[in-house]
């Protein structure tokens, strides 16, 4: 069974971009620009890893981590950032965030920190 990625990024080209590489990597990818969206959408088991973006507008990527482990607690969770000093990486780290990954984000590091796929 492959395994489904969430990826939430108000660079909606940036989130496609990556979407489309873990495809080719073999994962089911599913993209939101809008952490609203993608907080109301997802629902217990419907994704196993969230990959998201640390600064949006309208609630950042901590806020959206919280709601998300609160319907699926099971998935794991990596955030990404384009800037190299935020406190919110730390808080990131501390509440349970497997990784922060700067962007453009490497994709060695990237498959490296998510795992095969199948």
């Amino acid at each position: 069974m492959k395994l489904r990625i969430l990826i939430v990024d108000d660079n909606r080209d940036l989130a496609e971009n990556l979407g489309e590489l873990l495809e080719d990597e073999g994962w089911l990818v599913h993209v939101e620009d809008d952490p609203r969206r993608a907080a109301e959408h997802t629902g217990a088991d419907s994704f196993d890893v969230g990959l998201l973006d640390i600064h949006m507008p309208g609630m950042d990527g901590l806020e959206l981590h919280r709601r998300l482990q609160g319907t699926n607690p099971a998935a794991r969770y990596l955030m990404m950032t384009a800037y190299s000093t935020d406190e919110r990486i730390v808080t990131a780290l501390e509440r349970g965030v497997l990784a922060v990954l700067p962007k453009p984000i490497p994709m060695e590091a990237l498959t490296s920190a998510l795992g095969r796929p199948s």
